[in-house]
């Protein structure tokens, strides 16, 4: 039917890139396939990740366990606790925020970012940052979830040797970035659409 070649979109992430034959791509009834094998896909990949079906709970004063089952059955995504709240990123760029105490989920927000790295909170602002690959950067408020802004890419979004994620840290009013190809920049969060400064 074709070749399939690893690629990378403008936005720096990996993809699959596909040529098909003339024969098959002249098919109307193959592109609608097609398409939905796409769809199916991206379906997958938005539901992958780590399924996290029990929170444990652990005193460090008196070593004392509880396990904590989170609300709908299962988490999925990258954990990371801070700032008291679990936070939960998918590889489609969603966002749960629940608590570790009752699994309950306090918020649940989906953005445009591919592959987020780690949660990262800002408890003097409410805010919380996500970066992406290719550099591009999401807020969101913590108390309810609200997409506040995104920039664009900012980088090449190619990984160096053993680096595969991104990240962003909140430090002193400005957000330092980091992305797998070897850019660090920083922001300043409060105009994020101004250029930032390389690292």
């Amino acid at each position: 039917m074709g070749a399939v070649y690893r690629g990378r979109s403008r936005s720096g992430r990996e993809v699959a890139v596909k040529v098909v034959h003339a024969q098959y791509a002249e098919d109307a009834v193959f592109r609608t396939r097609f398409r939905q094998g796409i769809a199916a896909a991206r379906r997958v990949e938005a539901e992958s990740g780590d399924v996290f079906t029990e929170i444990l709970l652990l005193d460090p004063a008196t070593g004392a366990r509880e396990r904590v089952e989170p609300a709908g059955g299962g988490l999925r995504g990258a954990g990371t606790l801070r700032e008291g709240t679990l936070w939960f990123t998918t590889p489609d760029g969603a966002v749960t925020a629940v608590s570790p105490r009752t699994g309950s989920v306090r918020w649940r927000t989906r953005t445009t970012l591919e592959q987020p790295g780690p949660a990262a909170p800002d408890p003097r602002t409410h805010t919380l940052y996500l970066a992406r690959p290719a550099g591009r950067v999401a807020a969101l408020d913590t108390r309810e979830g609200t997409l506040l802004w995104e920039t664009h890419p900012r980088s090449e979004g190619a990984a160096l040797a053993g680096v595969t994620g991104s990240a962003v840290l909140p430090h002193e009013g400005t957000l330092v970035v980091t992305t797998p190809d070897g850019t660090v920049f920083g922001m300043d969060p409060g105009h994020p659409g101004r250029e930032p400064v390389p690292g």
